[in-house]
């Protein structure tokens, strides 16, 4: 259970099990386990992952029925404001930082950013 919503938010953020390592502080091979519920991560990394993601511990673990795995998407509440249209009409046509465009890489971490900021705004009113 808890291996999957960390399969689910990672891949909704398209983050990699690398950079989830690095920002854990183990070994790809250490998270990997944990994605595929041969470990349980301690209750450090619990409390990391849960602020990494946004979500509560309680929803990593499955303990709160309100929260559960099938009901996190990100998508419905990017789709409250329309996220995805003001990322195409904007962020795919081209910013500029200085004298010069920002990077596709860079493209793409506004976007992530923007997603998160949005569901951490509109995640509560769907209750």
């Amino acid at each position: 259970m808890l291996g999957d919503r960390l399969k689910l938010l990672r891949s909704t953020l398209h983050k990699s099990q690398d950079e989830i390592a690095n920002y854990l502080g183990m070994s790809r091979s250490s998270y990997s386990h944990i994605e595929n519920n041969r470990n349980q991560p301690d209750i450090d990394t619990i409390i990391k992952l849960s602020k990494y993601y946004g979500v509560s511990a309680d929803y990593l673990l499955g303990t709160n029925p309100e929260n559960n795995s099938d009901k996190f998407d990100i998508n419905k509440y990017i789709e409250k404001i329309n996220l995805k249209k003001f990322i195409d009409d904007n962020i795919n046509k081209g910013i500029y930082y200085g004298s010069g465009p920002i990077t596709d890489e860079q493209k793409k971490q506004l976007e992530i950013a923007l997603k998160m900021i949005f569901y951490e705004h509109y995640k509560g009113d769907d209750k």
